[in-house]
């Protein structure tokens, strides 16, 4: 106003000297926004590594199911968009107030020096535009919370598409998976765009209101200047001074109403900081782990019921038997993941009720199947970021069967192992699983089919050490074990589904399930990697309609031949593995018979083939109903270990042995890879449904003279032997690529 008055009388002096003042004004207005600007990105990022201290605080005062409750995309949702958009709604606003808020209450000030009628109406329209966000809180408040949730649920689903991504591609679902994508997407974007809009409508409509009331004091400031109560030169400095006003009431009106959106993401995110101390240890156990009476349930689908387990310090245990009777949950409930079981257990004379999660695992060191790595080196992932000696560390190498690996790799203890361990083979993975187990010094270690990816020398090795570690209780879960392997251990758990372990059984029962045990451990102690029993009433003819299904993988080596031509050592592996078969199902056989039952091997020399290339009862009939896999394209039984890269044979009894599950649904999908690939077209790429015929899935009249002539051109060999079709099955190469 001043560079205005002094320009209208003419004060060249005066009027150089108040621009002077204008510009060195704004020059320091300028400072300090960059000043406030700089300040601002540090305390917003201060802010926001706050809240996800807060939230990994939060995670980490959940007990194991409660974790769980919730995919692992909606936390990271939680740590990256709902951080954002506080951001956007609460921090940002904030800060644009608090630059505001100074230029209000100048504004109002100076206003006062000009009129105490201009005073007035700022305060007026403060009050106005205080009150008037009420009407939009609760309507943004929900789409603030709608946006919230499903941004969560579309990361989740992005995060659980591009880690089946390699599932979709292998069965030609690329469609899907853009398709899923897209959907995914959408889903995060709309929900932000419908809260955008809202905030935008609710902004416009404060927008409104604001100018209106500029415009109103704007008349004001005119009247004042015609009674005379103002200068003319006023005017402008008045309508800017205003203007400064409402719009820093316009900011405070839109904090609210972003901090109204903001609510659901802080009621979310912020929860009561426990500061805990460190955990206090329990003694070291001398005597046993006893588990007495032990039940559990996931919901209301029971797991174990009534179990009795005692587990004595410095010995080894083995837990057998199969999928579902509880073996894993078993372990978690040792570990404190699963609080909610009946019965009691004592560890020495400690209730472990009086013990926390992180007591129990103190003691123990746990193996799953699914091994988890960090993205970073194999040294970071044995140690977690502790020191150990040298000595430490090379017995926990060598103990692991890990050091010839090492030898291997270029960068050794320092090679990065990948997302999820991903640059690592399975046999690898979990390998550094159990170095990082035996490093830590647990004195009770629980494995989870630990050693299950692991080739069979270096099994051998791993499993050997631990047996032979007189310091270290170990308590093994397998499917199956050898015999010799099985004398090995202390003590040996068979355990059973709950529906038969709540049960009374008779005698004869018992020792079926017992009777069932023995034979398997013949079996895979005769090299049978497969095993199962089939239900065959209605299936096979005459008294003997108990299957007992065995499988034997083609070695690796040759399978990823058989991808070009067949070869020699086909035809020899072929004829070896029938023979090992044999003496596999002979041994079964004489097995039942000793045990007072009637038994038949189904070897080579009893089954044949008619005109039609069919027998009586195929072998793949029989493991279909015991389990081992299901009818793939290609007319061969797939299972989900080897894929098609099995030899099979079976053996019929009248012994009541509990029966298996029975597949019932190809898992092949959209996969046609095998159709695809047959030099004979004999496929019809059909899906494999229980009892369909096998017209409808290959013309054995195609694929047998092409058998003949690929084997005869390539090995001089007149034999219908091919075996492209399972070679190049997806399965059979998941199989190739494992360790």
């Amino acid at each position: 106003m001043q560079v205005f008055d002094k320009a209208l009388s003419l004060d060249l002096k005066a009027f150089l000297f108040w621009s002077a003042v204008d510009m060195a004004a704004w020059g320091g207005y300028f400072l300090v926004c960059y000043l406030r600007e700089s300040a601002q990105a540090r305390v917003v990022r201060a802010l926001n590594n706050d809240l996800r201290h807060d939230l990994c605080c939060q995670l980490l005062q959940k007990g194991y199911q409660d974790y769980h409750k919730q995919d692992s995309g909606e936390y990271l949702s939680w740590m990256t968009n709902d951080i954002k958009q506080i951001e956007q709604l609460a921090w940002n606003p904030f800060f644009n107030c608090v630059g505001r808020a100074s230029q209000v209450l100048w504004g109002i000030v100076v206003l006062l020096s000009l009129h105490w009628s201009l005073m007035a109406a700022s305060l007026v329209s403060a009050l106005i535009m205080w009150a008037l966000p009420k009407l939009f809180e609760k309507r943004l408040e929900q789409l603030g919370r709608l946006c919230s949730e499903r941004q969560a649920a579309g990361v989740s689903a992005l995060k659980d598409l591009l880690s089946g991504l390699d599932v979709l591609r292998f069965f030609g679902q690329k469609g899907r998976f853009l398709r899923k994508g897209g959907q995914a997407s959408d889903q995060i974007e709309q929900s932000s765009c419908d809260l955008s809009c809202g905030k935008s409508a609710a902004d416009s409509a404060m927008g409104f209101v604001s100018v209106t009331i500029q415009i109103l004091c704007d008349i004001l400031v005119i009247l004042l200047v015609l009674q005379g109560k103002v200068r003319m030169a006023t005017l402008v400095g008045a309508s800017n001074l205003i203007a400064c006003v409402t719009n820093g009431l316009h900011e405070f009106a839109n904090l609210r109403m972003s901090l109204a959106a903001g609510r659901p993401y802080f009621e979310k995110l912020t929860a009561e900081r426990q500061e805990t101390g460190p955990v206090r240890s329990l003694p070291p156990l001398h005597d046993a782990i006893r588990m007495e009476g032990i039940s559990f349930a996931y919901g209301e689908k029971p797991i174990l019921r009534r179990q009795d387990f005692i587990f004595s310090i410095g010995k080894k245990y083995a837990l057998t038997g199969p999928s579902g009777c509880g073996k894993s949950t078993l372990f978690k409930i040792l570990l404190g993941w699963l609080p909610g079981y009946e019965g009691k257990i004592w560890l020495d004379n400690i209730d472990a009720r009086d013990c926390t999660a992180e007591q129990l695992q103190q003691q123990m060191s746990y193996i799953e199947q699914d091994v988890f790595l960090f993205n970073t080196t194999i040294r970071e992932n044995i140690t977690l970021g502790e020191e150990f000696s040298p000595e430490q560390m090379e017995r926990a190498l060598r103990d692991s069967a890990l050091l010839g690996d090492l030898a291997r790799m270029p960068q050794g203890l320092d090679t990065v192992v990948g997302e999820g361990g991903s640059a690592l083979s399975g046999g690898q993975k979990q390998r550094v699983a159990i170095a990082r187990a035996l490093i830590h010094n647990r004195s009770i270690l629980l494995v989870d089919e630990g050693t299950s990816a692991l080739d069979r020398e270096n099994a051998e090795l791993v499993e050997q050490s631990l047996l032979q570690n007189p310091d270290l209780t170990l308590i093994l879960i397998s499917h199956h074990l050898s015999g010799e392997r099985e004398r090995q251990f202390d003590q040996v758990y068979r355990m059973q589904p709950c529906q038969q372990a709540g049960t009374r059984y008779s005698e004869g029962e018992n020792r079926m399930q017992g009777l069932k045990d023995e034979l398997f451990n013949l079996l895979q102690a005769k090299g049978a990697r497969l095993m199962g029993v089939a239900d065959l009433k209605g299936i096979a003819g005459g008294a003997l309609t108990t299957g007992v299904s065995v499988a034997v993988p083609v070695p690796k080596e040759i399978v990823r031949d058989l991808q070009t031509a067949p070869t020699l050592a086909y035809y020899e592996a072929y004829h070896s593995l029938n023979a090992q078969l044999n003496q596999i199902v002979s041994a079964g056989a004489a097995l039942l018979q000793e045990r007072g039952f009637h038994a038949v091997a189904n070897t080579t020399d009893t089954v044949k083939t008619d005109e039609n290339w069919r027998s009586p009862l195929p072998h793949k009939t029989v493991a279909v109903h015991a389990g081992l896999g299901w009818i793939g394209k290609n007319c061969l039984l797939i299972t989900e270990r080897y894929g098609g890269a099995v030899r099979l044979s079976s053996l019929l009894t009248d012994a009541p042995l509990p029966f298996d599950a029975p597949v019932e649904k190809s898992r092949c999908g959209g996969c046609r890879v095998c159709v695809e690939r047959c030099p004979a077209r004999a496929f019809t790429g059909a899906t494999w449904t229980p009892g369909i015929e096998r017209e409808k899935l290959f013309d054995w009249k195609r694929c047998y003279p092409e058998q003949l002539r690929r084997m005869k051109q390539a090995t001089g060999i007149e034999t219908d032997l091919c075996g492209l079709c399972f070679a190049v099955c997806p399965y059979t190469q998941r199989y190739l690529r494992e360790e």
